[in-house]
């Protein structure tokens, strides 16, 4: 039998498992993969996008975490670039984006290649106008990709690829999904309808990929689901009422285009530069002038 929406996990377990035995081999494909295409040339684009170009809405991979970045968007607050900039993170989100359309490239090749066996579609959309969940909570988002397994004309798996890049240090300390990716995916798989996501963890250090099977590969659990929509009520209210959840400060606090208006303290990783530019020194680093400077400006503003 089919595994092709959130309803078919209600069957019994003998009934779709085919569809999730099939499913366990996609690490396998995209491995196999690799093996013929070093004799065939293409090309991939990668879009470098930035928060700044998003609606105004919830956002799944904004979905854990600090709260106030939802509330802010949600009440249309101006967007702004970071003043203090770490070039090193830059890089690395500019890495994951390119091993994102590598992989993506990759399996829209193998879906070609497949002749009707397999099909996938990348970037999935997810929005007011093309889904009634995603309309009454106001989600904009995009999914990584969709793969579907097929027999002749009759599909029977749908498994949504969620791309997540990883340092060596944190995939090989890894043993199941992130609490925070499993939290984004729900919500491609609810607005989505599907039964099944692929957590397609990628090592960055050795290209090595997380396998295709349990726990990577996970089913569509309500109680996630529900979970989120209360955190999304609270922010709505927020939103509605004008008031802030308390702030939750850390990494993500150096690129958030809320920082301007939110003021946050400054992140450990910002004191660490400072500490690390100021040895030796008698003298302010330019540094801490810059964000000493900013903080006094956004008092003055508020």
């Amino acid at each position: 039998m089919s595994l092709v929406s959130i309803a078919d996990l209600s069957r019994p377990i003998s009934e779709t498992y085919r569809a999730r035995e099939e499913a366990e081999k996609l690490k396998d494909i995209f491995i196999a993969w690799h093996t013929r295409s070093q004799f065939s040339a293409s090309k991939f684009e990668v879009y470098l996008d930035s928060t700044g170009g998003r609606s105004n809405g919830i956002h799944a991979s904004e979905s854990s975490g600090c709260m106030r970045p939802t509330v802010y968007s949600l009440r249309g607050t101006d967007k702004r670039a970071p003043e203090i900039v770490d070039p090193n993170m830059i890089m690395r989100f500019t890495l994951g984006k390119v091993i994102h359309a590598y992989i993506q490239h990759a399996w829209s090749c193998i879906a070609a290649e497949s002749e009707g066996r397999i099909t996938y579609e990348a970037e999935v959309p997810i929005h007011p106008g093309n889904s009634e969940i995603a309309k009454y909570w106001s989600i904009y988002s995009s999914c990584d990709g969709v793969i579907g397994l097929w027999d002749d004309d009759t599909q029977f798996a749908r498994i949504g690829l969620e791309i997540k890049t990883q340092s060596d240090g944190s995939y090989t300390k890894m043993s199941k999904p992130d609490p925070k990716h499993l939290d984004q995916s729900t919500v491609y798989m609810k607005c989505l309808d599907l039964p099944l996501m692929w957590a397609c963890y990628y090592n960055k250090s050795n290209s090595d990929v997380a396998i295709s099977g349990e726990p990577y590969l996970f089913t569509y659990k309500e109680e996630i689901w529900e979970a989120l929509e209360k955190r999304w009520t609270e922010q709505h209210q927020h939103a509605l009422d004008g008031t802030l959840p308390e702030r939750k400060t850390g990494m993500e606090c150096s690129w958030c285009p809320y920082a301007w208006i939110c003021d946050p303290e400054i992140p450990q990783f910002v004191l660490n530069k400072i500490k690390k530019q100021q040895q030796g020194k008698n003298n302010e680093s330019e540094l801490t002038r810059r964000y000493f400077a900013i903080r006094r400006r956004n008092s003055s503003n508020t």
